[in-house]
């Protein structure tokens, strides 16, 4: 037997042998408009645990003369004090870490790995006024004064109730003026600052 090359086979002869293999290629993906059909679900089986019954605390009935009756919980002896609460977010334990590295360059006189730390903590936390404030004063510790002055003002835009952080802004303002030898300027955010005291 000779095989005849393919461009001698008749059409029809490959249209059929490429139908034919074409389902080989295709996969089985389930279709994407189709519902899911319901499953029963089987009820959860309880889990046989031996489970301390624990006795409710002792209430101490207290009247008094105009307001009624207060009832106080009776401390029991040998009770186990509650676990506290740690509620912390991860954001905010990522800028304190960052906060630490930016703190240990500066310590080292990495002013520009500290700036780029606080900037990455920015990122993370856009509208924190200490880490504006922080920047500001690393920029202060490079002598970019002018930088440092726009720096502490954003930190104020964020301060909101936070008068250590606005004080801090403000001296941070008056040093850079101060620095350069706008000694008007200086005192001015000076007594700006004693508002927050």
């Amino acid at each position: 037997m000779s095989f005849k090359p393919l461009h001698q086979l008749p059409s029809r002869l490959l249209l059929v042998t490429a139908l034919l293999l074409l389902p080989a290629c295709a996969s089985n993906w389930p279709d994407p408009y189709k519902k899911p059909e319901p499953r029963a679900i089987s009820a959860p089986q309880p889990v046989p645990e031996a489970v301390p019954e624990l006795e409710p605390p002792m209430v101490e009935t207290i009247p008094l003369p105009d307001e009624g009756v207060i009832s106080a919980p009776v401390p029991q002896e040998n009770a186990p004090a509650p676990p506290p609460v740690i509620e912390a977010e991860p954001e905010m334990a990522a800028i304190v870490a960052l906060r630490g590295q930016a703190a240990d360059s500066m310590a080292a006189g990495q002013t520009a790995q500290a700036a780029a730390t606080i900037e990455r903590a920015l990122r993370i936390q856009p509208r924190n006024p200490v880490l504006w404030l922080d920047l500001a004063a690393i920029r202060f510790a490079e002598q970019e004064f002018v930088q440092t002055e726009e720096l502490a003002k954003r930190a104020l835009t964020y301060a909101a109730s936070k008068n250590d952080v606005a004080y801090d802004a403000w001296i941070l303002i008056a040093n850079s003026r101060y620095a350069r030898n706008d000694r008007e300027g200086g005192e001015r955010a000076e007594a700006a600052a004693q508002q927050y005291l």
